[in-house]
This record gives C-alpha cells, structure tokens and sequence, in this order.
C-alpha cells in the first residue's frame, strides 16, 4: 500500500505545472463567490435588503427594525469579506503555491449536520518546502469525497509551509487538468458555480435597483418594487374578506 501511495504521490507532483500558473475564470469566481461563507453571507445582505426596503415602503421606522438592518448587514459584510478574502489566498496559492501531498491523520466527528450528515473535521499531515511537517484542516460533511489512505493535494505558500490549504477543499474544488494547470472537474461543477452565483448575482441587481430608485436616478422596475408588492398582498387579504 505503501508503493501505491508513494506512486500516486509521483504521478500528481509531475503532472502540475511549474509557477507561476494560469488560474482559469470559472475557478477563480468559485473561489471567491461559492463557498459556504459566501452563500451564507450574500443570503443575509438579500434579507438586509428586502427588509430595508419593507421599511422604506412602508414608511415606518421602528427600534427591532433598524437593529435587524443593521445585524444583517453587518453579518453578511463581515462574512462576505472573510469569503473573498480566503478565495483571493486560494487563488494565489494555485497560482503559485508550491504543491504538495497531505496523508489523513484525523478524523474528529463535530455537533454539527448539514442536510442530515454529520460535519467532521479532517486533519491533514503534509511536508512542505522547507522539509518540516503541517497539518491543514478541513470541515466537511462530504467525507466520501476524502477517502482515507487516498494522498490529497495539498497547496502551500511559497516559503511559508503553515499557509495551505487542501485543494479539493477550496470553494471551486478544482483538479488537475491535462495541461497541468487547475481546472473545474467536469460539467457538474460548472452547473455547481453557475446555481450558487444566482444568490450574489440577484442580490446585487436587487440591491442596485433599490439604490438607483432612492437616489432618483432610474425608477424601480415593478416586479422588484417591494411596495406594489406588499400593495398587492395586503389588497388580496382585504378582499378576501
């Protein structure tokens, strides 16, 4: 077993190309808009928004509603720029982090579930440039996707072991093309980045029109006006009864 690691080990360290490397689009917007932070995050500034626009349409300001404004907006801010900040390191580290393999050395079970599957933390062992050995971890509730005794790429700060991260465990969890560069593996992962865009992309036409229409540069367009909206429910209520 031994051989075989070692082999697939040699096998994946002269396939990559040597830095600095060409990141492709797809893996670089990945990267940056579709990990779990990301989704998290753009998902609260949509309810900030939507609240903020209750509010406004209604006309009335009330103590509970400011502060829910103000904690969506700065939870989702403060996530947001953790997401970009940690896809802008992983799309240097494939540019030009040096690679390397990491050995499974851990596996510690954590209270958290996600879609009825326990998360658990992986810990990883890997040698870096400088000969010393570090660990990088990684939370995940796809655990069949890290199968222990399998060697995982592991990419490094150039010089600086301690800064990696395991490359199947970034946000676009690219692979190894032909050309030695990363790619997105497959069409499934391009529908995967396309689907979770759809909540930074709609947050953002949303937010813009509100932002336009109250700084009367271009009038909402009605199917995003919140007011015709509610107008409309609570019409519908009324004459129901």
């Amino acid at each position: 077993m031994g051989n075989n690691y070692d082999l697939k080990v040699k096998a994946m360290q002269e396939k990559i190309m040597s830095p600095p490397r060409p990141v492709p689009l797809g893996v670089q917007i990945g990267n940056y808009f579709t990990g779990m932070k990301s989704q998290i995050g753009w998902m609260l500034l949509a309810v900030g928004l939507m609240v903020l626009g209750i509010n406004v349409s209604i006309g009335e300001w009330s103590l509970f509603g400011v502060s829910a404004i103000l904690i969506f907006f700065v939870a989702a801010i403060v996530l947001i720029y953790l997401s970009l900040k940690e896809g802008r390191l992983h799309n240097y580290l494939l540019a030009n982090g040096v690679l390397t393999t990491g050995r499974l050395i851990d596996k510690q079970s954590t209270a958290t579930k996600i879609n009825n599957r326990r998360v658990y933390k992986l810990i990883y062992e890997y040698t870096a440039d400088d000969g010393k050995k570090y660990q990088t971890t990684l939370k995940t509730h796809r655990t069949d996707r890290f199968p222990s005794g399998e060697p995982e790429a592991v990419i490094h700060f150039p010089g600086y072991g301690n800064v990696s991260a395991l490359v199947k465990g970034m946000a676009a969890a690219p692979a190894i093309g032909e050309d030695g560069t990363f790619q997105l593996s497959g069409i499934g992962s391009y529908f995967s980045i396309f689907f979770r865009l759809i909540v930074p992309v709609v947050t953002v036409v949303f937010g813009s029109a509100y932002l336009l229409d109250w700084l009367g540069i271009i009038p909402l367009p009605s199917f995003l006006d919140i007011r015709q909206i509610l107008y409309q429910f609570v019409g519908g209520s009324q004459s129901a009864y």
